[in-house]
């Protein structure tokens, strides 16, 4: 994986030049959104942000390029589990995987 500033981020309005920022707890500012004709609405950038940093912490520990797979891999589960005769998808760790498989691609 590629080196980058440790998690946890988060995201705050950026009073003094407008916008929001991308920032860790420690060391501060890792980006700057603002708004502007060109790069959309203030809320437009408030999401952007929230998003990067959403992306951010959750990858914790993880390689982002593997987590497309592992959704792979989790609707293949299902998928088999819907075709073998007499399994029951209602259980708690089923409901669970299909909970997070659909979470996943909101």
């Amino acid at each position: 994986m590629s080196e980058h500033t440790k998690e946890p981020w988060e995201s705050a309005p950026d009073g003094d030049r407008g916008g929001f920022k991308v920032r860790d707890c420690i060391r501060g500012e890792i980006a700057h959104l603002r708004a502007s004709a060109l790069e959309g609405t203030v809320g437009q950038q408030e999401s952007n942000a929230n998003r990067i940093v959403a992306c951010v912490n959750n990858c914790e520990g993880l390689n982002p390029e593997a987590i497309p797979m592992l959704l792979e891999a989790c609707e293949r589960i299902l998928d088999n589990m819907r075709r073998w005769p007499g399994t029951s998808l209602e259980d708690v760790e089923n409901n669970y995987l299909i909970a997070a498989v659909k979470k996943a691609k909101e």
